[in-house]
């Protein structure tokens, strides 16, 4: 049995709908770590990076620097080249593939996203058209995550336009 391609929720932060539509834009999807000290995170071991997001936000408790590191190395080294990428904004959800590995830039192409991968946007579809289930599934905060064992739910939003 083959396996099902990966796929990752990728929010766009706080300032929701703007960020996305720069995504959809840019083909890509980014996450900010602004005033963490963390450049590339080539090369790093995760103990590294907890140190260098320690010495740089002293006002951080171990638990919240953990799960700083463990988002940035998910989004750096966990998703992969031809997963299924979607963000959701506060009015509609980008599906896409990954088309990149992971980049820093110095020069962040949006606002302070300076960890970048590029995408093949595919689709762009009102959040309001979603099914329930999914929708309530966007309420979460988390910046980078895997859906829950994706259902026949997620898999309509995943397929592209052609085979609804």
């Amino acid at each position: 049995m083959a396996s099902e391609t990966p796929v990752w929720v990728i929010r766009s932060g706080p300032t929701g709908s703007s960020v996305i539509d720069d995504f959809e834009a840019n083909s890509l999807v980014a996450i900010s770590f602004l005033n963490f000290g963390v450049g590339t995170v080539v090369g790093l071991r995760a103990d590294e990076l907890k140190a260098t997001i320690t010495a740089h936000r002293t006002d951080m408790t171990p638990g919240a620097i953990s799960g700083a590191a463990s988002r940035l190395i998910r989004f750096a080294v966990d998703v992969a080249v031809g997963d299924i990428v979607i963000s959701p904004g506060a009015d509609r959800v980008l599906v896409g593939r990954i088309a990149g590995d992971y980049e820093y830039s110095e020069q962040a192409p949006i606002d302070t996203y300076n960890h970048i991968r590029s995408v093949d946007w595919e689709r762009s579809d009102a959040r309001d058209q979603l099914p329930a289930g999914i929708r309530s599934g966007f309420r979460s905060r988390i910046t980078i995550y895997q859906p829950a064992k994706p259902s026949s739910a997620h898999g309509s939003i995943t397929r592209s336009k052609e085979t609804h």
